[in-house]
């Protein structure tokens, strides 16, 4: 039965990888709105009608296709170790499911296409060897946690104006047509998830960290760059939030590179000289047996 599942959740990772790999200009795109109107005007033209005035939605949809990308490559090695990536998947596909239900009626239609995909990138959580979207996050790291509620309460009403605005709009704002401000909602409540998941005892949680904070950081700096742009934070709030996502970095490399003897109230315990002493120390830490090797690695 387990061989059965892992093989059907490596079918679903790679349906998905697929389908997200069609739409390889939005790959780009983070590195691609820093440069003049004009190019990426024409290098888009044929994908998208004036790229340079969407500089913000395009960054917010691209960044959230390239961590889901990243979380889904990873899972093709010992996807057992990478349970965070597995949910940063899986979480923005479900807040993608969640916003279209939301602003569906007051929108344009979704396509059945991306209903299917939504609905795999949900699908492949649950078929997961180590099935993390059925446990519960339980938060070990205070400090992630914390950066993460500091960053949720301005990020959430961010969230709700987008959406808001999505919900509200006219067929005469190009952003609303194209649904640009659910873009920026789904990129909001994907980079609170990003962080608490970040703060959980998940493996692979180093992975996320990176990708909270880099997502920051992108978000912020254009945001200064772009003050003017539709949904831009502007220069105030955009330097905030990519001053967050580096130290969101620094704090999360700071615990993980903790030698693991270090870590947890008997240091004795770590390393231990054999598996019965592992299985003691673990019971007193309240941990599971090697967790601590898991918990700091890519």
């Amino acid at each position: 039965m387990d061989r059965v599942r892992r093989i059907a959740f490596y079918v679903v990772a790679g349906l998905l990888v697929l389908a997200l790999a069609i739409q390889w200009w939005v790959v780009v795109t983070p590195a691609m709105i820093w440069l003049p109107d004009g190019f990426v005007d024409e290098f888009f033209s044929s994908r998208v009608d004036d790229f340079a005035i969407h500089r913000i939605h395009r960054l917010a949809l691209a960044l959230s296709h390239v961590v889901v990308l990243i979380g889904l490559a990873l899972q093709f090695r010992r996807p057992e170790t990478k349970e965070a990536p597995m949910w940063q998947v899986s979480g923005f596909f479900g807040a993608a499911i969640v916003l279209n239900l939301v602003v569906g009626p007051t929108s344009e239609q979704v396509p059945p296409p991306l209903w299917i995909i939504f609905g795999l990138g949900v699908l492949a959580g649950v078929l997961h060897p180590t099935s993390p979207l059925l446990a519960v996050p339980k938060p070990t790291d205070r400090r992630l946690l914390t950066l993460t509620a500091v960053v949720a309460v301005p990020v959430a009403f961010y969230v709700f104006d987008q959406v808001g605005l999505q919900i509200s709009g006219v067929e005469a704002d190009p952003h609303w047509a194209s649904s640009h401000y659910q873009f920026v909602g789904e990129f909001g409540i994907h980079l609170i998830l990003l962080g608490l998941v970040s703060s959980t005892a998940f493996t692979g949680r180093r992975v996320t960290a990176w990708m909270a904070g880099l997502s920051a950081v992108l978000m912020g700096a254009a945001s200064v760059v772009f003050p003017d742009q539709t949904s831009s934070l502007g220069i105030v709030w955009g330097a905030a939030l990519a001053a967050w996502g580096l130290l969101f970095i620094i704090t999360s490399e700071g615990w993980a590179a903790r030698p693991a003897h270090r870590i947890g109230r008997n240091a004795s315990c770590h390393p231990s000289p054999g598996r019965r002493k592992q299985q003691q120390c673990a019971r007193r830490e309240g941990a599971t047996t090697g967790s601590s090797d898991e918990k700091f690695s890519w």
